[in-house]
């Protein structure tokens, strides 16, 4: 029997590792790239060459494979917290969806989609 993944209660829900390039739009602020790290149900962990101050409204857009189809996800959230641990690395930012996901079908040109690995739920603990 294998054990089920931690699940810090302070969550709402499971975070799932993600690894994929981002756009982030920012009023006031103009474009930035960013690298998805996570994502659960209410929000979203990415890294960027920026920090957004708290409170920040942010528009991001990525694509992630869910099941066999490549998905463009556009989405809105709230910046609750920019972390950067080492000076000099990117800066993490931790963000709560304010609107509602929309997504489009992506058409699959650059990868084989059934060699992606699966998404899967992630300890609490782990980085």
């Amino acid at each position: 029997m294998v054990a089920s993944p931690k699940f810090h209660p302070n969550r709402r829900s499971r975070r799932q590792l993600i690894h994929s390039a981002a756009h982030i739009s920012v009023a006031g602020n103009g474009e930035h790239n960013g690298i998805v790290r996570d994502l659960s149900s209410d929000g979203i962990f990415l890294y960027s060459n920026f920090k957004p101050p708290v409170g920040a409204d942010i528009a991001i857009t990525f694509t992630t494979r869910v099941g066999q189809e490549m998905v463009k996800i556009y989405t809105h959230a709230k910046v609750v917290r920019v972390q950067q641990v080492v000076s000099g690395a990117a800066p993490g930012i931790a963000a709560k969806f304010t609107k509602r996901i929309d997504c489009e079908f992506a058409p699959d040109n650059w990868c084989n989609h059934e060699e992606l690995p699966m998404l899967q739920p992630v300890a609490d603990d782990v980085a």
